[in-house]
């Protein structure tokens, strides 16, 4: 398994600047040999316990993003690109939440959900927050999954700051 450092300094970021900005930004990426599962996390520590997100998006730049939003907040990120890849992460590890999309290719969001009521013990202690620009026709099939949590995209700062809020309340206390 190797190790290399990853600078996501934002394109707003001008290159000379981009050392200041990465010496506080820098995330380890660290690439697990059974599938192509990448984990972001601060190099820095922090005082606040860490949460661990898998983000789930099929679409590069938004699935950036959101590990980006999260890491900056001081957590850890693991990265899918679809369901499956989801499914087998959520096979191999555990996560306090899970941002999820619903419309992937190869396998769904909602499919996603379902294996988790298949299997509770993967699901224990899971929040998950599914993030999609078409929530409002799907809100009662998510409720009988057991999903309450939907936000719409784009996922905001701010949004996000309040989940890990109310899920270290639930988690922590």
């Amino acid at each position: 398994m190797g190790a290399c450092l990853e600078d996501l300094r934002p394109s707003g970021v001008p290159q000379h600047r981009a050392r200041e900005w990465g010496a506080q930004n820098r995330v380890l990426q660290k690439h697990p040999a059974r599938m192509g599962l990448r984990r972001y996390a601060p190099l820095v520590s922090t005082d606040a316990k860490r949460l661990r997100f898998l983000v789930v998006e099929d679409t590069d730049d938004i699935r950036d993003l959101m590990v980006r939003m999260v890491v900056r907040e001081g957590h850890v990120a693991d990265e899918a690109v679809d369901g499956v890849e989801a499914v087998a992460a959520l096979q191999d590890n555990s996560y306090d939440v899970m941002l999820l999309d619903l419309t992937m290719p190869r396998m769904s969001g909602e499919d996603v959900v379902r294996w988790l009521n298949e299997h509770p013990d993967r699901r224990a202690g899971l929040r998950i927050v599914v993030v999609t620009a078409w929530a409002g026709e799907r809100r009662a099939v998510l409720q009988e999954l057991g999903v309450h949590d939907v936000v719409q995209k784009p996922l905001r700062a701010q949004r996000l700051r309040e989940l890990i809020a109310e899920t270290n309340l639930e988690t922590f206390t």
